[in-house]
């Protein structure tokens, strides 16, 4: 068992939620879609589900959470920088690295979902 199972189990057994997956092929790539995203806690949530599941996984953020001794530690944990200012170029990025053979699950959060209202 990997370091990161052992972790999302212990997230796990100690949360007040409790995961229920379907199978999930591990041998290729796809996009998992994270909605609604209503809150920062949101993160750990994923990376809960993903670690639990042996996925490999990488998730989009805004590049200033890449910022300082943060950015090391967020690419670790799969993220991609996004500069919402200029965006040009990002799924040109993602496929060149599909293409070259990476193989992973893109994790989207769509925009305007994090609020409580709507």
């Amino acid at each position: 068992m990997s370091v990161r199972a052992a972790v999302a189990g212990l997230f796990w057994r100690v949360s007040r939620w409790t995961l229920r997956t379907e199978r999930v092929p591990r041998d290729g790539s796809g996009i998992l879609i994270g909605a609604p995203h209503t809150s920062n806690w949101d993160f750990v949530l994923m990376l809960a589900i993903a670690w639990e599941a042996g996925l490999p996984f990488r998730w989009l953020g805004k590049h200033t959470l890449f910022r300082g001794p943060a950015g090391p530690l967020m690419r670790a944990l799969g993220g991609i920088p996004v500069d919402r200012r200029d965006p040009a170029g990002l799924v040109d990025d993602l496929v060149a690295r599909m293409r070259a053979g990476e193989r992973f699950y893109l994790v989207v959060t769509p925009e305007g979902t994090r609020s409580g209202s709507g």
